[in-house]
């Protein structure tokens, strides 16, 4: 059991930490990343721009892709398409 509080603000990924506070967004410098596990050395990522905090850069994207999977090597942005609410992300290990 934690001894965190819940902040009780909906739409945020933690209940313990605010969005604009945690590493998915680099604390507040851009919109939220959400990564999910690599396969086979493809992964994909999305952007949701639920704060209107800014599109990450590239590099942004990947520091938060690497961190959040506990990664190290050449990983590359494959392709980015953009929608309404934020992006979905294709990267690939090179």
């Amino acid at each position: 059991m934690t001894n965190e509080i819940s902040h009780g603000q909906k739409g945020h990924l933690s209940i313990y930490k605010l969005d604009h506070e945690s590493f998915e967004t680099s604390k507040g410098a851009h919109d939220r990343v959400v990564c999910f596990c690599p396969s086979g050395g493809q992964a994909y990522s999305r952007v949701d721009n639920k704060w209107q905090l800014g599109f990450p850069t590239n590099e942004q994207i990947l520091k938060v892709f690497k961190r959040q999977n506990n990664l190290k090597g050449n990983w590359q942005i494959e392709k980015i398409e953009h929608y309404e609410d934020g992006a979905d992300i294709y990267l690939k290990k090179h």
